[in-house]
């Protein structure tokens, strides 16, 4: 299935991002704790360039909401997903 494999490579991608260039944050985290990994969240805005749908937002409430919901852990909504995005859009960007 190329989702799994997609997951896979930014998987490990993001794990020897982790251990190599990101700090470790010794804050307390302020605001909402996202339940999602970040390469889950990357993995699914990949994928969105692989599907035939027009929207992102058609796409993860038709695709990832319903369809592909046993994949992923814990989904946010959409809304928390596009902040989601933004928080992660330079590893998206490294990727």
């Amino acid at each position: 299935m190329l989702m799994t494999t997609i997951f896979y490579h930014v998987d490990n991608f993001c794990n020897d991002l982790e251990k190599s260039a990101l700090p470790e944050t010794t804050q307390k985290q302020v605001g909402r704790k996202s339940f999602m990994r970040r390469s889950e969240i990357v993995t699914i805005c990949l994928f969105f360039h692989h599907s035939k749908v027009r929207t992102f937002k058609d796409y993860y409430k038709i695709y990832i909401k319903d369809i592909y919901k046993s994949a992923f852990g814990k989904l946010v909504s959409y809304n928390r997903f596009v902040e989601l995005i933004n928080e992660n859009i330079a590893v998206l960007a490294l990727f």
